[in-house]
């Protein structure tokens, strides 16, 4: 799948192409978390990054679909779409490997939900903690995660880290 996104940089607009060769699917249990957290697992909280999806809030947590990549880091970009065959299952597209198995990870973490195995068989997140990249520490990620201002967001205050 190519994806091509007009981006604004330093004021100029540049046309972005990407390739989503690695594909990872979802299969969710519960609501969607705040999809600002997915940055927080990937990156950290006040990482600067890209975005567009269906997200009418930024609180939301039933968007179908979610183009993220990392305005700091190369090859840091993926996208998150609901099955038109199932709504309950997420394909996670990316053409960083570790970046898809890392979002599909936290968000079957998140939902309680499965992955499905190269055996077409669902599987628990905890398969892919060994593809996540050398260089990803999952441990501080989760950490990041449980510990920010972003999970206590609700569609009445979605900004809950402007009060701290």
């Amino acid at each position: 799948m190519i994806c091509y996104f007009l981006l604004e940089e330093h004021g100029r607009h540049i046309l972005k192409i990407f390739a989503m060769v690695s594909r990872v699917e979802v299969n969710i249990h519960n609501e969607l978390p705040d999809f600002r957290l997915i940055v927080v697992f990937l990156w950290r909280q006040d990482h600067s990054f890209d975005s567009d999806g269906d997200s009418y809030n930024p609180a939301c947590r039933n968007w179908t679909w979610l183009h993220m990549h990392s305005r700091e880091l190369t090859n840091e970009s993926f996208e998150v779409e609901q099955s038109e065959q199932n709504p309950l299952i997420y394909v996670i597209r990316s053409d960083n490997e570790n970046l898809s198995d890392r979002v599909a990870y936290f968000l079957a973490t998140e939902t309680n939900g499965k992955i499905r195995a190269e055996n077409d068989k669902w599987d628990i997140p905890d398969r892919l903690a060994n593809r996540l990249g050398k260089e990803f520490s999952l441990e501080f990620a989760m950490e990041r995660v449980l510990n920010s201002c972003i999970r206590n967001s609700t569609l009445e205050n979605p900004y809950p880290c402007r009060h701290r």
